[in-house]
């Protein structure tokens, strides 16, 4: 390395510093991957219409594809709309089943989007933790079952047929 002009100390320091921000990096993925993983808790009809739509629409894609459409179709809304899904009178108060409930990957530009709504991944452990997601999950889907019932196959194209590359 001397007879470049580069000491082995030099040499050694750069290797050092690629080390670390290559830790640095994994460790802040993992944490971002895990906070991006909430537990979606849904009623079992409500599960049915986003299954129905992700075969419809986003097939080979995992299981919660349709909130991530939804989400991402709120990203193009405006606030007025935005505030209208989030505000969706609840349709369904109980019946959730355990067999419905499943983990959906949300992108950090997802997770963000809501945080700015009030809608953010809680600190603790248990249900808690997803609780305000899991209520905005459910607005979103009971939104887009009453604007299919009311026959806006348009607004439903441009939720879950639209494709968006916000995530890309």
């Amino acid at each position: 390395a001397d007879s470049i002009g580069v000491s082995m100390m030099t040499v050694g320091i750069a290797i050092a510093v690629i080390v670390l921000g290559a830790v640095i990096t994994f460790i802040l993925k993992s944490s971002s991957q895990e906070r991006a993983m909430p537990k979606v808790e849904l009623h079992p009809l409500q599960m049915k219409f986003m299954e129905d739509k992700e075969q419809e629409y986003c097939m080979g894609s995992d299981k919660g594809k349709g909130i991530r459409c939804i989400i991402d179709y709120m990203r193009e809304s405006n606030s007025e709309h935005v505030t209208e899904i989030l505000s969706e009178k609840p349709k369904y108060s109980d019946g959730f089943a355990a067999k419905d409930v499943f983990s959906v990957h949300l992108h950090e530009g997802q997770v963000d989007f809501l945080a700015q709504q009030g809608v953010k991944i809680g600190d603790g452990e248990g249900p808690e933790k997803f609780q305000a997601v899991n209520r905005a999950f459910r607005c979103m889907l009971d939104y887009a079952m009453r604007t299919e019932a009311e026959g806006d196959t348009e607004k439903i194209k441009g939720m879950f047929e639209t494709v968006r590359c916000l995530n890309c």
